[in-house]
Formats: C-alpha cells, sequence, structure tokens
C-alpha cells in the first residue's frame, strides 16, 4: 500500500464498526427462524416459537441459563461488543424435541469519533441459527451495497440482494464456514485517490472503464464459523471441557511459478513464486504469522511466532542468480488485555521484496484477535489483495484445523495501491 497509512485506515475501520444504536435481529422476519433477538449493550433479549412444553438456554460453556416452559428471556450481564454462543433446546416431556444453536453479539458502544475521509458506516455483525437441519444467516443490509455473495466453505452458494441466507443442505454434528462478501462504494475522495494510482500507472495498461470500476469500491467480508448439532446439550458440555488452546496461521504466498521483475535495467528478469494453492499443511510461502492462545484454570499463556520466506532471483532465461530474504522486523504483536478469561492482542505486518527497496510495495495487514476461555472468538483487520492470503484455526494442538478464509491474489499492482481499496474483513465463532 501507499500513501495513507494501513493504521490510519484501520482504526477509522473499527471506529466505524463500533458506532451503533439500538439492534433488534429478528431472524424470523428475514429467514424464517424461529428465533427473534432484540440486541443490547449489556443484554440479549430472546423470543422463541419452537414446539415443545419446556425449554433450556445452555450457553457455550455447558451452563444452563434458564429451564422453564416460557418462550422468552433475557440473557443479562453480558459486555458490550462481545461475541454470545447459546443453544435453545426444547423438550416433550424428557425426549429433546429440537435444539438450535445460536451465535450472535451484543451491541457496540456508541463511539463519537468519525472519519472524515471513510464516509460509510459498515455494521458486521450477523448472527446465525444452526440446528441438525440448516443454518440461518441473517446480517445487517449495508448501504450502497448492490449484492451479496454467499460462500460456503469456500465455494459460492448464492449471490443474492437480501441480507439473509438459508442453507438447507447441511448435516448434523458438521463444521461449515459461511462467508458473505459484497463490495462497499468508495467515498469521492477515495475514488479521486485510487484513479490517480491506476491512471498514474502505465504499465497496467488499464481503459478509462476498468479504471472507473475498480476504483468505485472496496471488498468486505463477513466470516461466520457454525458447527450444527444433534444433541447441543450434550456436545457443547464436552466441548467447553475439552477446549485448551487455540491457534490460529495466517500465511501469503504466491500462486505461480515465477512474476517479472517489476523494475528493469537490474539484471534480474523472474522472481520465483510459490507455486501452490491455498493449503493449510504447505510450508511454502511469503510470509507467515502463527499464534496461541492456551487457557488454563485461572492463568492463560500467549505465543506468536513469524517467518519470511526467501525470495529468489532469476535472470531472463530463469537461471538462478542469487536469493534473499526480507526482514521480519513490522511483523509483530501489542498486547490489548490479556487475563485468564480474555487475549485481546492486535497483530501489524509489513513485508516487501528484499530486491525491490520501494516504500508502499509491501504486503500489509492488520488484524485484531480476541478469544475467550468460553470458545467465542472475533478477528477484525484488513489485508492488501495481493499476493494470496490464507487463514487458519486450529483446536488443542491440531485436534481440529479450520480454513477461515481463502483469498485470492488480485494482481500484484494492489500492493502499490491506496488503502483504502484494501480487503476488510470480520470474522466471528464459537469453538
Amino acid at each position: 500500500m501507499r500513501k495513507r497509512s494501513i493504521c490510519g485506515f484501520i482504526l477509522s475501520f473499527f471506529l466505524l464498526l463500533g458506532f451503533a444504536n439500538y439492534s433488534e435481529v429478528s431472524a424470523a422476519a428475514e429467514s424464517a427462524s424461529p428465533i427473534t433477538i432484540k440486541k443490547n449493550l449489556n443484554s440479549l433479549d430472546l423470543n422463541w416459537n419452537l414446539e415443545g412444553d419446556s425449554f433450556e438456554i445452555i450457553d457455550s460453556e455447558g451452563n444452563i441459563l434458564y429451564s422453564g416452559h416460557q418462550k422468552s428471556y433475557t440473557i443479562n450481564n453480558l459486555e458490550p461488543n462481545s461475541i454470545v454462543s447459546f443453544d435453545i433446546v426444547a423438550y416433550d416431556g424428557e425426549n429433546i424435541v429440537s435444539s438450535q444453536q445460536i451465535i450472535t453479539s451484543t451491541l457496540k458502544n456508541n463511539i463519537s469519533l468519525r472519519s472524515l475521509d471513510y464516509t460509510t458506516d459498515i455494521d458486521t455483525s450477523i448472527t446465525s441459527v444452526a440446528s441438525n437441519e440448516n443454518v440461518i444467516l441473517s446480517w445487517n443490509d449495508i448501504p450502497g451495497v448492490e449484492e451479496y455473495r454467499v460462500y460456503k466453505n469456500q465455494e459460492l452458494l448464492v449471490t443474492t440482494n437480501e441480507n439473509s441466507y438459508t442453507d438447507v443442505n447441511v448435516s448434523s454434528n458438521s463444521l461449515y464456514t459461511y462467508e458473505i462478501e459484497f463490495s462497499v462504494p468508495l467515498s469521492e475522495s477515495e475514488k479521486q485517490e485510487a484513479k490517480e494510482f491506476f491512471s498514474g500507472n502505465e504499465d497496467l495498461n488499464l481503459s478509462d472503464t476498468e479504471i472507473e470500476r475498480m476504483s468505485s469500491s472496496r471488498p468486505v467480508s463477513i466470516i461466520r464459523v457454525v458447527e450444527t448439532t444433534t444433541s447441543p446439550s450434550a456436545s457443547i458440555q464436552a466441548t467447553a471441557a475439552s477446549t485448551s488452546s487455540f491457534s490460529w496461521t495466517y500465511k501469503t504466498f504466491l500462486p505461480m511459478d515465477y512474476i517479472e521483475d517489476p523494475i528493469p535495467g537490474n539484471g534480474i528478469a523472474f522472481f520465483g513464486g510459490d507455486n501452490r494453492s491455498f493449503s493449510f499443511d504447505s510450508e511454502k510461502y511469503r510470509t507467515k504469522m502463527w499464534g496461541k492462545t492456551v487457557f488454563e484454570p485461572y492463568s492463560s499463556d500467549h505465543f506468536f511466532s513469524k517467518n519470511v520466506g526467501t525470495t529468489t532471483a532469476y535472470d531472463e532465461n530463469r537461471n538462478f542468480i542469487s536469493s534473499k530474504t526480507a526482514s521480519d522486523e513490522l511483523m509483530y504483536g501489542v498486547k490489548n488485555t490479556h487475563t485468564y478469561t480474555k487475549a485481546d492482542y492486535t497483530y501489524y505486518h509489513k513485508v516487501g521484496n528484499p530486491y525491490v527497496p520501494v516504500s508502499g510495495q509491501e504486503i500489509d495487514i492488520q488484524m485484531r484477535v480476541i478469544t475467550n476461555s468460553n470458545g467465542t472468538y472475533s478477528f477484525e483487520g484488513l489485508h492488501d489483495r495481493a499476493p494470496s492470503h490464507e487463514l487458519y484455526l486450529s483446536l488443542n494442538n491440531g485436534a481440529s484445523n479450520r480454513m477461515i478464509f481463502a483469498h485470492p491474489n488480485e494482481g500484484l499492482s494492489y500492493l502499490g495501491a491506496p488503502s483504502t481499496l484494501a480487503r476488510s474483513f470480520s470474522i466471528t465463532g464459537s469453538l
């Protein structure tokens, strides 16, 4: 990225996410869900229309919050801007009639500070209701967005102009990653900055129509990891008891064999790529970050590591010239808060090609990761649209490895593009 600091942009992104008012998510109206949720700063008001003569609400740690015959309940004593996971189990006598696993969030605190350049309010909160029969997703309708692309495990399911989707092609006790992708219109000042970049880069050779299209919006991804269950009261308690470690792996890579040297006249014609597709196991990458939090009763530990892959230079006949490794000095994490129940860190990443000393050509990433001992988690941030980016989540030292996103390389010219064109992402779930 160039010109505008990614740190400043991501700050604006988080501030905008924080601007929220009273919210009511009526999944019943939007997606034929029997659950209605009214979100507040410190509570969730629940109403449900489920068959059964008694009901239980069980939180992500296996605690029974409610047991009775009423079809409404308020979950209190929650923190603002927190992910909340629970199950509503319906009984006929002693037999389970149905179970619904809900993952939602409380409201964010109102924040008065607003970005002058960034004018689109983005509320990326999402609610999921999962059973053994379907998964219902509902999210906020984003101003200026004409369509949403819904992916399931990285495969496109549907393109829709609705802000909800019901997936009936699910199995019980199965894990699914849903991604809601859409394009947010840029402000006039952001459009002008992008147009100046694309029109001023002769190597791109873009038409006026292409420049107009590429300068009109930026991509945003809302991602939710959902697990369907058959007997949630049993599975939640088992999961809560067995969850002790939580780790993530973030890698960037070049999918091609070779790329041309962007700076002619230095004797280098090509650089080696990583020649691969998305893969959890591959150790071929440009950069790699890894973080881990271990929760124990009344204590927790945090670990972080980073690596930069070797860059290899070739001549015009693709004969080896030399190899270098870029510095990892600007790959690091900053602790926001860390207790025995919550770990909150922000990770920074800026790494370039050691043969190309051009400021603004680095791979930029910023990501805030919050993990909780109750199994809920969130990732929020943004990254350049080049090269390829992949994020994986692991539970209990690799007992469960989950692909969270696989964002393809959209062209290396985006490494020099304004930060307003970077992809924003918001990921939430419960282990």
